[in-house]
C-alpha cells in the first residue's frame, strides 16, 4: 500500500474526518467498533431474510396459494351461479315478454268485448225505452178513449198519472218534455168538477122507495066530492024511482068542489095513487138521466118533482122538507162538465217514439 497525498477533509464535531482516521492517518478504535456492529446487523438481517425465505415464506406461499385456490373456486361457483342466474333472468324475460303478449291479446279481446257489450247495452236500452214508451202510449190512448167516449174523467186522470209514473221510472233525460206535457194535461183534468153520479143515483133510488111514506097535505085526506054517493041504488018501481035514477046519473056527470079551496089541493083520495106513481116516475126519470149524464132531462125531472112536493105534500114534514132541500142542491149539478182535450199528450208520446226510432236507425247505418 503506497502513501498518497491526502486532501484535507471536513471535520465533524468530534474532530474526525469522514474516513474515520485522525489527522495523523491512524485508524481510531471507535470507528472499528462501529463497523463491526454494522456488519453484525447486516449478517443478522441476512440470516432473518434467509430464514424467512427458506422457512416462513414457503408456508405463507402455500397458505396464499390455498387462499387463491379458494377464491378461484368461489369465483368459479359465483360464475356458475351468475350463469345460472343469467339463464333464469333470460327465462324470466322471455316469460315476461310472453305475458306481455298475452296481456296485449287479452286487452284487445277485452276492448272487443267492451265494444260488443256497449253495443248490446245501447240496443237493450233503446229496446227497453221503446217498450216503456209503448206502455205510456197505451195508457194515454186509453185515457183519451175513456174521456171521449164515456167522459170518464176519473179513469182518464188515473191513466195519465200511471203514464207519468212509468216515465219517472224510466229516468231518461230525453223524456222530460213529454212528462211536462203530461203534467199540463193532468192539471187540466184535476180542474174538472166531477159529480158523484153513483151516489146521486143511489139517493134517487132510495127516494123512489120513500115516496109512499111521504105525507100529503091534510085536506087531501078529506073526501069532499059527491062521488061517494055514486054507490046509491035507485028504485024504478014508480015515477019517484025514475026521478032518483036520473038524479044519480046527473051527479055522476058533475063534480062539485069548495070554491074556497086552492086548485093545488088534492081533495080526491082516489087521485093520490096517481100522484104517488107520477112522483116515483119522475124520480126514476131523474135517476136514469143521472146514469146517462143528461143534465137537461135531470134538471127537468128534478124541477117537476119539486113542484109536486110543494103542491101536494106537506112541506112542514121533515121528510118532505129534507127531500126538497136535497133536490134543490142537486138541481145545480152539471152531470156532463166540459172536459179538456188530452190529445197533445198522445201526439207527444208518438212523436218521441218515432224520433227515438229514427235516431237508432241512423246510428245503425253509421256503424255499418
Amino acid at each position: 500500500m503506497t502513501d498518497t497525498p491526502t486532501t484535507p477533509e471536513l471535520e465533524n464535531e468530534t474532530g474526525q474526518t469522514e474516513t474515520g482516521q485522525t489527522e495523523t492517518g491512524r485508524p481510531s478504535a471507535g470507528g472499528g467498533r462501529a463497523g463491526l456492529f454494522a456488519l453484525v446487523l447486516v449478517l443478522m438481517a441476512i440470516s432473518a431474510a434467509t430464514y424467512w425465505v427458506m422457512l416462513v415464506f414457503p408456508q405463507d406461499r402455500e397458505k396464499l396459494s390455498r387462499a387463491i385456490d379458494e377464491v378461484a373456486a368461489r369465483n368459479s361457483d359465483a360464475e356458475v351461479a351468475r350463469s345460472s342466474l343469467d339463464g333464469r333472468i333470460d327465462e324470466a324475460v322471455g316469460a315476461v315478454d310472453s305475458i306481455d303478449a298475452r296481456v296485449t291479446d287479452f286487452s284487445r279481446t277485452i276492448d272487443t268485448l267492451d265494444q260488443a257489450v256497449k253495443g248490446l247495452y245501447a240496443r237493450e236500452s233503446q229496446s227497453t225505452l221503446d217498450w216503456q214508451l209503448a206502455e205510456v202510449e197505451y195508457l194515454v190512448f186509453a185515457a183519451t178513449q175513456r174521456l171521449i167516449l164515456h167522459r170518464d174523467v176519473e179513469t182518464a186522470l188515473a191513466a195519465l198519472k200511471a203514464a207519468d209514473e212509468r216515465i219517472a221510472t224510466a229516468a231518461h233525460p230525453e223524456l222530460s218534455e213529454l212528462r211536462s206535457q203530461l203534467a199540463r194535461d193532468i192539471a187540466a183534468l184535476d180542474g174538472v168538477v166531477v159529480p158523484d153520479t153513483e151516489g146521486l143515483a143511489i139517493y134517487l133510488a132510495e127516494a123512489v122507495a120513500r115516496v109512499t111514506s111521504l105525507p100529503t097535505k091534510p085536506v087531501a085526506d078529506i073526501d069532499m066530492s059527491f062521488s061517494r054517493m055514486s054507490d046509491e041504488t035507485a028504485r024504478s018501481n014508480d015515477w019517484r024511482g025514475y026521478l032518483q035514477a036520473m038524479w044519480i046519473d046527473l051527479k055522476g056527470l058533475v063534480e062539485i068542489k069548495d070554491g074556497k079551496l086552492e086548485d093545488s089541493v088534492l081533495f080526491d083520495p082516489e087521485l093520490r095513487y096517481f100522484l104517488v106513481q107520477n112522483l116515483r116516475l119522475e124520480l126514476a126519470s131523474a135517476r136514469l138521466a143521472v146514469l146517462k149524464g143528461d143534465t137537461a132531462n135531470f134538471r127537468a125531472a128534478v124541477s117537476l118533482v119539486r113542484d109536486l112536493l110543494r103542491q101536494y105534500y106537506d112541506i112542514e114534514d121533515g121528510q118532505v122538507a129534507a127531500m126538497l132541500k136535497d133536490l134543490e142542491g142537486y138541481s145545480m149539478l152539471e152531470l156532463a162538465p166540459a172536459v179538456p182535450s188530452i190529445g197533445s199528450s198522445l201526439d207527444a208520446v208518438r212523436a218521441k217514439r218515432q224520433s227515438l226510432r229514427n235516431a237508432a236507425m241512423s246510428k245503425t247505418k253509421v256503424n255499418q
